[in-house]
């Protein structure tokens, strides 16, 4: 997988977040939405990897009711600070990501730059 689909996925995901007047708990579950199918994709980084896991664990943390759905029966018991931390997780997640392709970019402009 490459690094712009891990981009596409994880900015969906902060839209997701920030797009809705919807308790954090709903939107939380729209995030995983927008993000669910780096599940089965491996991220690039193994740090960054680390990171998503552990933010899908958090959203799937709760296994009582597979009919209902885990990430849907996790995010609706989530205290507001429990669900708030995991989206910060989630957008912070994808600054990291962001900030190095910019850091890509600017090595980049500098090898391109006559001497």
């Amino acid at each position: 997988m490459s690094e712009d689909y891990e981009r596409e996925k994880l900015g969906n995901a902060v839209d997701a977040l920030a797009a809705s007047a919807a308790p954090i708990q709903k939107r939380l579950e729209y995030a995983w939405m927008a993000m669910h199918t780096l599940v089965g994709h491996r991220l690039t980084n193994p740090k960054r990897q680390a990171e998503f896991d552990e933010i899908n664990e958090k959203l799937t943390a709760d296994k009582s009711d597979a009919h209902a759905g885990f990430v849907l029966t996790t995010c609706s018991k989530l205290s507001d600070d429990v669900a708030v931390e995991i989206a910060r997780a989630i957008v912070d997640l994808n600054a990291r990501l962001n900030m190095n392709r910019i850091w890509d970019l600017e090595d980049e402009v500098e090898r391109l730059k006559p001497e």
